[in-house]
């Protein structure tokens, strides 16, 4: 009887230990293919005035341990203040989401592309956010102001202003059309893209 016993106790054990190591590897699968947003910077799976906490107490040196992968909300390729001025932006609605960039709206019906969280090395800037009724018109200032992936950028005919330095320091930018040739681009917008070699106006 005893020995009967035993042996449905290391079946359980066996069934037992089956199961945890399913469930362990399951577990481990979701949490590796785990997208977490830009500026979730504690991966809770939202982007929180916690998240902006961080960045500040990253910024002020009292710990530098903090995991700050996902802190440049602004898209600027470094982790400063304006990471956490864009975040409140985003939290009062100010400037909105749409795919990989941050919108902020003029009017009703248009709006400026504020900043670019993706990571792409080609680019086709939106010119209508579906769902949304918005046309985007226009780059703020500095809005892609350094960089460093960016090689092919096409800004569609709905623009008709670039910003002061939005595409400043882009190193990597080798070509660049705009399609519509009415479009004002100011000195400063492309200062420093030192391999633009191929350009198209219109």
């Amino acid at each position: 009887m005893k020995g009967r016993i035993n042996m449905k106790f290391k079946r359980f054990c066996i069934a037992l230990m089956a199961a945890l190591t399913v469930a362990t590897s399951f577990a481990s699968a979701n949490a590796a293919t785990t997208k977490y947003k830009v500026g979730d910077v504690n991966k809770s799976g939202t982007v929180n005035i916690n998240d902006v906490t961080l960045i500040q107490i990253y910024l002020s040196g009292k710990r530098k341990n903090i995991d700050i992968s996902l802190a440049d909300f602004d898209g600027s390729g470094i982790v400063n203040i304006f990471d956490c001025t864009t975040m409140q932006l985003f939290f009062n609605q100010e400037i909105r989401q749409y795919g990989d960039y941050l919108y902020h709206k003029d009017t009703e019906k248009t709006a400026t592309i504020y900043a670019y969280q993706g990571s792409a090395s080609e680019i086709t800037l939106p010119s209508y956010a579906y769902g949304w009724n918005i046309t985007f018109v226009s780059v703020r200032d500095s809005a892609f102001n350094g960089n460093k992936k960016l090689k092919k950028l096409i800004i569609p005919a709905s623009y008709t202003n670039l910003g002061y330095y939005s595409f400043a320091d882009c190193k990597n930018l080798q070509y660049v059309r705009i399609m519509n040739s009415h479009c004002h681009i100011d000195s400063s917008t492309f200062d420093g893209c030192d391999n633009l070699t191929d350009w198209i106006m219109g």
